[in-house]
């Protein structure tokens, strides 16, 4: 069941990671970005 939708005008809390979390567990620390209220967080 989806929690909500990535399109124009809208806005989300969300990490963007640079592996698949589905094929090894330990790629949740592969962070690419953090967006809060559908602004990137500087590093």
């Amino acid at each position: 069941m989806p929690m909500g939708t990535l399109k124009p005008g809208n806005w989300g809390d969300f990490i963007v990671l640079d592996d698949n979390p589905a094929l090894d567990i330990a790629n949740t620390r592969q962070i690419d970005s953090v967006w809060i209220a559908g602004n990137r967080v500087p590093r």
